[in-house]
């Protein structure tokens, strides 16, 4: 009886825990398709300054290739790495309490 009791409870527990499952893959792919997005409307900017870049710096094709790869490089090295910071699991607590 009691293994009767705990099938139903852990189905119950389930079945509450669904909607739960349900919403997180969608928000998952809204935050990486407004990842996306930013990454993209980042590099389109910096593309829009080019022109103003090239004249006020007086930079021929070649160093406005320069720029544009290294904002890039710098934009992946940084996406990589907070990436990477945010799938490390959380410190566990020094148990010191009080400033």
């Amino acid at each position: 009886m009691s293994t009767a009791l705990g099938t139903r409870r852990s189905a119950e527990a389930a079945a509450a825990a669904a909607p739960k499952a349900a919403t997180a893959p969608k928000s998952l792919l809204l935050v990486v398709l407004t990842a996306t997005f930013m990454t993209s409307l980042d590099v389109f900017v910096v593309n829009v300054a080019v022109p103003s870049l090239q004249a006020d710096l007086g930079a021929g094709p070649a160093a406005v290739q320069w720029v544009m790869a290294g904002f890039s490089l710098a934009l992946a090295a940084g996406l990589v790495t907070a990436g990477r910071l945010g799938d490390l699991p959380p410190c566990p607590p020094s148990g010191r309490r009080g400033p």
